[in-house]
């Protein structure tokens, strides 16, 4: 049994232009940045706090700001500021991390728009999954190491979480790459 918390797992699945699954991948997601919990404690306690956009710089949120806003995660397809995010960078993960290392910019694959799943749940907890696709449309293979998931605020791109896949997965022209956490909130 899971202790309480906020849990979330990774699905990664490689599809072939047909939609053939060619490989999976699941793991636990160990990789809440600060960023994260700054902005938990922040909303939670109704007061203004600093976040580290994407860039590296300090990105002040108010306390008069919509909470909702802060937490926009649904990304169109094409934009790769937020949502779910891809990248090959391999450096160990920091709490620190407020950006992929390497991000792999929508020119690269391309990304579908970020869809929030239904939120389910009863005494035993609460679910609900983040997912996006990433097809290579171009003639050269594409290495994945890394995702992340990233919010918008106010203009402002803000990573909360990043983790590094155990094994790297190439992304051959005309295949898609499917991501999905699914996180769960446990009593």
């Amino acid at each position: 049994m899971a202790k309480p918390g906020i849990h979330a797992y990774i699905d990664i699945q490689l599809k072939d232009k047909n939609g053939k699954v060619l490989k999976k991948l699941r793991f636990k997601s160990k990789s809440w940045v600060k960023n994260m919990a700054i902005l938990l404690s922040g909303a939670l306690s109704n007061t203004s706090f600093t976040l580290i956009d994407q860039s590296g710089n300090n990105a002040n949120v108010s306390n008069n700001t919509d909470v909702v806003s802060v937490f926009k995660t649904n990304a169109p397809a094409g934009e790769d500021r937020y949502g779910i995010l891809v990248g090959s960078g391999t450096n160990p993960v920091s709490p620190n991390d407020y950006k992929l290392y390497n991000k792999i910019s929508n020119s690269v694959l391309a990304y579908s728009d970020t869809n929030i799943g239904q939120f389910t749940g009863d005494e035993n907890g609460f679910t609900f999954a983040i997912s996006r696709t990433f097809t290579n449309n171009g003639t050269q293979a594409v290495t994945v190491s890394e995702v992340g998931l990233a919010i918008l605020g106010a203009s402002l791109w803000i990573l909360i979480a990043r983790d590094l896949l155990s094994s790297p997965i190439t992304v051959q022209p005309g295949q898609v790459l499917q991501v999905v956490y699914a996180i769960s909130l446990l009593p």
